[in-house]
Order: C-alpha cells, then structure tokens, then sequence
C-alpha cells in the first residue's frame, strides 16, 4: 500500500458519521453522471433585471437566462420554478407530466443544451434548452431516494431533498416531528451543546444560521454565520475579518448579570 493511500485510509477514519454520509452520496451522484463539481455552460442573452426592465420590447421573443433554481412547486401539469441570478429572480413557468413526482432535473451540455428530467417511477425525457421540446423518453430504474441530503445530530435525521423544504424525523422511532426553513438552501446542520444549528445560503446568496433547542423551536437568527467549533459561532461579515462568539448557557448568562450588576 503506498504512503498516499495510507493517508487517505486515515483521513477516512477521521471523519464523522455526517462527514462520511456526504462523501458516499457525492461518490453516488457522480457515479450516476450528476458530479456536482461538473459545470455546464449555458449562452445567456439577458439578465433577469435586462428582462424586467424590457419586458414590453421582449414579450414574444426568445431569450435565455441562467442562474439556479432554487425553488420549484407543482400546478397540476405545470412547474413554477424561481430562478435566481446575480441579479434577482425570475419565475419559469415549465409543463411537465407529473411535477409532483419529479425526483431530478439536470442541465446537460452534449450535444446540445438540454434539461434531463427524472421521475421517481425511473422516466427519464429531455427537453431542448432552446425551445423546451421533448428530445427522448426512457424508462430506467428507480433513482435512489437516499441521494437526497441527510444530516445527523443527536436525537434527529433531518432529509433535505432536492427542491423541498427539510423534514425532521426522529432517530429513532423515525416518526415526523416537523418542517424546517424551505425557502432558502440547507447547507449544514450541527449539534452545538443541547442545541441545533442549522445554516442557509438565502436565495440572494447570504449565508446565515438558525439556532434550534432540543424541541426543533427557533432560539436565534444568526446573520453571516460560516462555521461552529465546538460552543464558538464564526462569522464571516464579508469584512476580510473573521468573528467569534461564544454560546452561552442562560445560567451562564444570568451569572454575567449578576457579577455585572455588582
């Protein structure tokens, strides 16, 4: 076994029980051709502010936005879809069979641009990115759900999927406990003391955290929060500085009262 591979066995050893579950789904998505890391490209002709702002001159005529989805809910057979770029957000209005039962939609660059749309029954049909019309159809196996994101902490799995809003279960009886933050993308979720931070990239590109107790309720909103060591937050405000913090218990709260008050 050579040196690298060692390291790398030992690298893997020290990962945490999340850590390890994002690796092996990274490891399944790339597996299926959805790499992440893979960047498609997309000949954009306006802004989402260059279409607002020239909606009259437009209306009619073919344009091409891009940015990420962010958002998506179901109408009967259409799909609405908030589309954000570096300059604000668009609705897309799409048509699909089904939407409710959409498990992944991918943009593809070969040969052609087009949008890959994957049903949970295994459909697979793309869709030409220039005009929307159906390209194929293909029935393959049913896409595995544990693709969907999975974060741990002491008593709850939470299962953040790819378009909706997180779902809390309990570890151990798996029974649902509640929803959490939907309009915004869950990046990360760790447990700090008796509590939960869970943290957000907001869909105008602000990253921000909220703070849970043991009962899922809201306890803090943390702007700018990029990171948790053990009971200290760090901030990144966007200044070239980091910030710290310390979490408090409120004993250890009422104690600074006190001794301040003397």
């Amino acid at each position: 076994m050579s040196t690298e591979e060692m390291n790398l066995q030992e690298l893997e050893s020290q990962f945490s029980e999340q850590e390890a579950l994002r690796r092996e789904k990274l490891v399944k998505l790339q597996e299926e051709g959805k790499d992440p890391f893979d960047v498609y490209k997309v000949e954009r002709t306006h802004s989402s502010q260059q279409v607002k702002d020239n909606f009259e001159e437009l209306e009619g005529k073919e344009v091409t936005v891009a940015g990420r989805i962010m958002s998506k809910r179901g109408q009967g057979k259409v799909v609405f879809s908030d589309i954000y770029d570096r300059d604000g957000k668009l609705c897309n209005e799409t048509e699909l069979e089904n939407p409710e039962s959409i498990y992944d939609e991918q943009f593809k660059k070969e040969p052609e641009s087009y949008l890959e749309v994957t049903w949970y029954d295994g459909t697979v049909r793309t869709y030409s990115a220039a005009d929307g019309t159906l390209l194929s159809e293909e029935k393959g196996e049913k896409p595995d759900r544990t693709l969907d994101e999975t974060f741990l902490t002491e008593n709850y799995e939470i299962r953040s999927s790819l378009h909706d809003a997180p779902q809390v279960y309990d570890r151990v009886s798996g029974k649902w406990l509640a929803s959490l933050e939907k309009e915004d993308y869950l990046t990360y979720v760790t447990q700090v003391q008796e509590d939960i931070l869970t943290e957000y990239i907001s869909t105008t590109g602000g990253r921000y955290g909220i703070l849970l107790n043991d009962r899922l309720e809201e306890i803090a909103y943390l702007p700018n929060v990029c990171d948790v060591v053990e009971d200290t937050f760090i901030f990144d405000t966007g200044s070239g500085e980091l910030r710290q913090c310390r979490l408090y218990s409120l004993q250890e709260l009422v104690a600074l009262g006190e001794s301040y008050i003397e």
